[in-house]
């Protein structure tokens, strides 16, 4: 069963809170350019299939998206729609203090965009610490971290270069994160526009030990992409969804095992 917070009535988020397992799935997205092939939309629709497979299996209550994010980066490209970190991080505090104000005993924050991370976790941290309740975030793609062969399969992991391998995700604008997109917005993906991006820059940032304020043109020469988005289809999207969300499901039981409650802290 899935239930989302949008088509719920009060009442019914108030019996749920009392009878259901009070876990809230929030989906973060992002509206920016993937290239000429990728939609807007990619980190949202992303976010958004993820987190109701997740809330399906939790007996969560996944509520509506929010379609910006930290996008600064990409603003040179027609269609960008960024939100500042210091903006993002107060609509996710304001946010995370609704969900605290209606006792949740559990609010898992899935993005869509890496880029998200620190603006959106600054908020969060600052509703969270002396709440009485349990506020989580990740990037979906963080779940399948060093195991995309479980993931994938061993035929279409040898197409998935070793480095991608360990960062969960094949890059901006690649099949992955484009199948997904695909999974959940059929045709969204320009497939007669996909092509070879040059991902020269970007391998070389990664090389760094520290992280860098760039334009992504800057490290993404190639239309503002750098993954490579030839393996993309629905049924990869499908595949993906279903496994990523098996693992974080699994991996909220288990932190609820070790971390069942929360005591609320003195102001």
């Amino acid at each position: 069963m899935l239930r989302e917070l949008d088509r719920m009535t009060f009442d019914e988020v108030e019996s749920y809170l009392k009878t259901g397992s009070g876990i809230l799935i929030f989906p973060l997205g992002s509206t920016e350019e993937h290239g000429t092939h990728g939609p807007m939309g990619t980190d949202t629709f992303t976010a958004r299939l993820v987190s109701r497979l997740v809330a399906q299996r939790l007996d969560a209550v996944v509520a509506p998206a929010l379609p910006y994010g930290m996008a600064c980066d990409q603003t040179n490209f027609k269609g960008t729609v960024a939100l500042k970190p210091t903006t993002l991080a107060l609509i996710m505090r304001e946010l995370c203090e609704n969900f605290i104000r209606d006792g949740y005993r559990l609010v898992l924050v899935i993005s869509g965009h890496r880029g998200n991370d620190p603006a959106a976790m600054a908020g969060i941290e600052e509703a969270g610490y002396k709440a009485d309740i349990h506020l989580l975030y990740m990037c979906y793609q963080d779940a399948n971290r060093g195991r995309l062969a479980e993931v994938l399969g061993p035929e279409l992991l040898s197409h998935i270069r070793p480095d991608d391998q360990r960062y969960g995700a094949d890059g901006h604008g690649g099949s992955l994160e484009l199948s997904i997109a695909m999974a959940h917005a059929p045709g969204s993906v320009r497939m007669d526009k996909r092509q070879l991006p040059d991902r020269t820059a970007a391998d070389t940032l990664r090389s760094f030990p520290f992280k860098a304020v760039l334009s992504i043109e800057e490290y993404a020469p190639t239309d503002g992409f750098f993954g490579d988005p030839s393996l993309c289809s629905e049924q990869l999207g499908h595949q993906l969804a279903e496994r990523t969300a098996d693992r974080i499901a699994a991996e909220v039981r288990r932190y609820l095992t070790k971390f069942p409650t929360r005591t609320k802290r003195s102001a």
